[in-house]
């Protein structure tokens, strides 16, 4: 099934900007010098929070229209949008990090996760070298896997009729069904209404008189006179 692309990139910038901050947020939050005076519940609402909020930039991503020329290119480079790029590399660096602290996965001289003895400023200056600062692998990542996965997921909702087509329907509806309960409480007097007949003829037998004249009238100005 093809996508519909009826949204220019400029228009929805701002809503992902807006996608961007909260993920932005949610990838510090991750920080241990930040963690531990985030209380636990608002760890798990912020991950809770995380996947409609995926599911939401996937359905109108995949409305977009990069141009003629983004069909022909790989999907990381058809992507012509900076907002949307980091709103999905942001989110992958967010899944990342919360997997990796809950199962103590260690991912060696990337890891963000600076050694404990560190000063603060330090080890939050390594924090962010390898989470933001790893943002285009992150973002190859995602147009590898999450951003199909998510178009995938959403085609449902992309094929559902635009607001404007089904207000348009639904008025059509309203009007015959109103017709039809005019006609019922109406009774058998109730007729269709008729197509509108084409206009009458004139009447043929002026039409022949004024042929005959034009004729008589052609011949008598061929015909020599008497005198």
């Amino acid at each position: 099934m093809a996508r519909r692309q009826d949204l220019p990139a400029g228009a929805v910038a701002p809503l992902f900007w807006l996608f961007t901050l909260v993920f932005a947020a949610m990838v510090l939050s991750r920080f241990d010098g930040f963690g531990g005076q985030i209380p636990a519940p608002a760890h798990a609402a912020m991950l809770w929070a995380c996947f409609p909020l995926l599911v939401v930039a996937g359905a109108i991503e995949g409305r977009i229209d990069y141009g003629e020329h983004a069909r022909r290119m790989p999907l990381w480079m058809a992507i012509d949008s900076r907002p949307v790029r980091y709103t999905f590399a942001l989110a992958l660096t967010y899944l990342g990090l919360v997997a990796m602290q809950t199962f103590e996965v260690s991912l060696g001289v990337v890891d963000p996760r600076a050694p404990a003895e560190w000063p603060p400023t330090q080890r939050l200056l390594w924090f962010l070298g390898f989470s933001f600062g790893m943002g285009f692998a992150n973002y190859l990542a995602a147009a590898g896997a999450l951003i199909p996965g998510l178009r995938v997921l959403t085609a449902p909702f992309r094929a559902c009729p635009r607001r404007s087509d089904s207000a348009c329907c639904w008025r059509s509806g309203s009007a015959s069904q109103r017709r039809r309960s005019s006609c019922s409480r109406s009774g058998p007097t109730c007729a269709p209404a008729s197509p509108r007949r084409p206009p009458a003829c004139g009447n043929q037998s002026s039409r022949r008189g004024r042929r005959r004249l034009a004729t008589g009238v052609a011949v008598g100005i061929g015909v020599p006179s008497d005198n």
